[in-house]
């Protein structure tokens, strides 16, 4: 871009102001997920971009820290790898060790120009595993979907009573939409793959969310639950998709998480 004029000054500055920097940014930009052209004037600020996304596929990025050393990254990509948004949680050590998958969190979901667009907050809860944590209604796991850009409560997904199998419920708060999400009553920490399916209230099932365990024959990695998504039902709003983000965190630090 930089031109050589005849009997101009060497002070003279021919480059476009930013153009190597905006360049730069379009690069980068290649690898993110596009806001939908033509898009219904109430979609909710930040979540266009789940508008058209059909399944989420999060992955833990163990080359930017550890539980106990420093925030912990998160990628959240599109069915054609495209990234949607990027998680970042900065975990307590003790309480991740002394309380593992009951500890508490907050992982916020940011955009591809670090602006947070979605928090995901679990409280401390009793393990889920204790039948009789599970009987009382405060013992319960819970997860609340906040907006990122107003601060209002999206969702938020509960752990429902039940004997025979896990259970959940998410429930769009904005929208009404309600899911099940059932699993098995123990699940497998060290089976390769498992999966909770989402089911409507009439039990059919319309979406699933699944956890993938990678064989890593390094002994300094850990990758027992780095790679899990979500699919999403068909017919889902872009904020009961954020309430299913949530629960797809949900269900694997409570299961799969290795304390």
């Amino acid at each position: 871009m930089t031109q050589s004029l005849p009997n101009t000054p060497s002070n003279v500055i021919l480059t476009q102001p930013g153009f190597f920097l905006k360049r730069e940014r379009h690069l980068e930009d290649d690898n993110w997920i596009t806001k939908p052209l033509h898009l219904a004037p109430d979609i909710p600020v930040g979540l266009e971009v789940l508008h058209s996304v059909e399944e989420l596929t999060i992955t833990r990025n163990t080359s930017k820290g550890t539980i106990c050393g420093g925030k912990l990254h998160y990628t959240l990509s599109g069915k054609h790898g495209k990234q949607v948004y990027a998680g970042v949680e900065d975990p307590n050590c003790c309480c991740t060790f002394c309380c593992g998958p009951s500890r508490s969190f907050t992982i916020h979901l940011n955009n591809k120009w670090d602006k947070e667009m979605l928090r995901l907050v679990r409280p401390y809860r009793c393990d889920g595993e204790c039948t009789l944590c599970c009987c009382c209604p405060f013992a319960r796991m819970r997860l609340d979907i906040i907006s990122g850009y107003d601060g209002r409560k999206i969702g938020s997904v509960t752990q429902k009573l039940s004997c025979f199998k896990n259970l959940f419920e998410a429930i769009s708060k904005s929208t009404g939409e309600k899911y099940k999400i059932i699993g098995n009553a123990f699940p497998c920490r060290c089976c390769m793959t498992f999966s909770f399916k989402i089911k409507t209230i009439n039990d059919e099932d319309v979406g699933e969310i699944w956890k993938k365990r990678y064989n890593d024959k390094n002994p300094n990695i850990s990758s027992a639950h780095e790679t899990f998504g979500v699919v999403f039902p068909s017919e889902a709003s872009v904020d009961m998709k954020s309430t299913l983000i949530g629960a797809a965190f949900l269900v694997n630090h409570t299961y799969f998480e290795m304390s």
